[in-house]
C-alpha cells in the first residue's frame, strides 16, 4: 500500500501540489512546505525501502527453514497480515510448529534405541517439513554419522580378515547386533578362534609324538591346518 501511495504521491499530483503552493502562497511559505513534504517523501520512501528488505530477509529465512529468525523478523516489523510474504511466512511457521510436535518424539525415541532406519526417516521429514533446529536433531545427526563410520570399519575388517580388526569393531560396535556385517564379523572372528586353537593343539600334538609315523601324521596335520588358514598374518 506504501508503494502504491508513493507512486502516486511522486508522481504528477506531488507536481501539481507544488505549483499550486508556490501560486498561493508567499515564496518563503512554499519553500518551507515543499521541504516538508520532500522529507516526508523521503521519509516513507526510506521505510519503503526498508520493509522491502525485511521482506526479502523473511524469505531468505523461510528458506533457510529458520523459524526463530522469521519470528524475530515478524515480531520487529509488524507487517499487515494481509502482506502475501507474511502469509507464507505465517503458514511455514505453523507447518514448523506440528512438524516439531510429530516428529520430535519418534527422534527422540529412536535416538535412545540406536534405531538406525528409524533414526535416519526421522531426519528426512524433519528436513522435508519442520524447521532447522529441532531439539535432538543435531546429537541424532552425530549419531547417524557414528554408525556410518562404524559400518565402514565392518566392511574393512571383514574385508582385511585380521583378527585384531574384527575384535576392534566387534568390541566398539554400539549398533544392532542383527546387522548383517556385525554377525559376519562375530563368526569370522569366532572362526579365527577355533582356526588357531586349532594350530595350537596340532603343534602340541607334534611336540608331543613318540615315534616318527606318529611325528610325520602330527606334521601332516598340521601343514593341513596351515595350508587352510584364511586370515591376516597376526602373528598368533
Amino acid at each position: 500500500r506504501l508503494e502504491a501511495v508513493l507512486r502516486v504521491a511522486c508522481g504528477q499530483r506531488y507536481l501539481r501540489v507544488v505549483a499550486r503552493l508556490r501560486r498561493c502562497h508567499p515564496i518563503s511559505k512554499s519553500a518551507a512546505l515543499e521541504v516538508s513534504m520532500a522529507s516526508q517523501l523521503v521519509k516513507a520512501r526510506t521505510l519503503l525501502a526498508d520493509w522491502q528488505q525485511a521482506l526479502r530477509d523473511i524469505k531468505d529465512a523461510r528458506r533457510q527453514r529458520d523459524a526463530a529468525k522469521v519470528q524475530e523478523l515478524l515480531a520487529l516489523w509488524r507487517f499487515a497480515e494481509d502482506e502475501p510474504g507474511v502469509v507464507e511466512a505465517t503458514a511455514d511457521l505453523l507447518q514448523w510448529a506440528q512438524a516439531s510436535c510429530d516428529l520430535v518424539p519418534s527422534l527422540s525415541s529412536a535416538s535412545e534405541r540406536k534405531d538406525v532406519p528409524s533414526l535416519a526417516a526421522a531426519l528426512e521429514e524433519i528436513a522435508l517439513r519442520g524447521p532447522r533446529d529441532v531439539d535432538g536433531v543435531e546429537s541424532a545427526r552425530l549419531m547417524l554419522s557414528r554408525y556410518r563410520d562404524q559400518e565402514r570399519h565392518l566392511k574393512v575388517a571383514l574385508a582385511s580378515r585380521s583378527s585384531r580388526q574384527l575384535a576392534q569393531v566387534v568390541r566398539t560396535w554400539e549398533f544392532e547386533e542383527t546387522h548383517v556385517d556385525y554377525i559376519a564379523a562375530c563368526h569370522l572372528l569366532q572362526e579365527h578362534q577355533s582356526a588357531v586353537a586349532e594350530l595350537r593343539r596340532l603343534v602340541g600334538k607334534a611336540a608331543g609324538a613318540s615315534c616318527a609315523a606318529a611325528l610325520r601324521a602330527a606334521a601332516g596335520e598340521l601343514r593341513a591346518a596351515v595350508l587352510a588358514w584364511h586370515f591376516a598374518d597376526d602373528r598368533e
